[in-house]
């Protein structure tokens, strides 16, 4: 069944309210790139279903987010992101996740993509994460 963009908005901006740790307008914006869900900060690490038990999630880790694209013919399906207090953070959190080509990092911010995303849906995310 397809919602329309209407009903996602609006689910969009009732999920948003408790966004955490981010800027209004960087979520805002990430929402209107797709359904975008802020999931607080997680009691666990898993990274595209792949859970990580043994890992303590690092204190600061401030929010784990997703982004879904939906079906795009072309591109990634989602985005998931883990928002981090600090760079150094950022960085070694990127690394425990294994050398995949999918895993990007953004300042403080680690990118999941599901697939090699587009160079629009890189630079558009980009652009909201600015």
């Amino acid at each position: 069944m397809r919602l329309p963009a209407s009903v996602l908005a609006g689910v969009g901006a009732v999920l948003l309210s408790a966004c955490g740790g981010g800027s209004k307008s960087a979520s805002i914006c990430l929402s209107r790139l797709g359904v975008y869900v802020d999931n607080g900060v997680p009691q666990t690490l898993t990274v595209a279903g792949v859970g990580y038990p043994q890992l303590d999630v690092p204190t600061t880790l401030t929010r784990e987010a997703d982004l879904s694209y939906g079906s795009p013919v072309h591109g990634a399906n989602n985005a998931q992101l883990f928002f981090s207090s600090d760079e150094q953070t950022a960085r070694a959190l990127a690394g425990t996740f294994g050398e995949r080509r999918n895993i990007e990092r953004d300042g403080k911010i680690v990118i999941v993509w599901s697939s090699g995303p587009t160079t629009e849906q890189r630079h558009e995310l980009s652009q909201c994460l600015a």
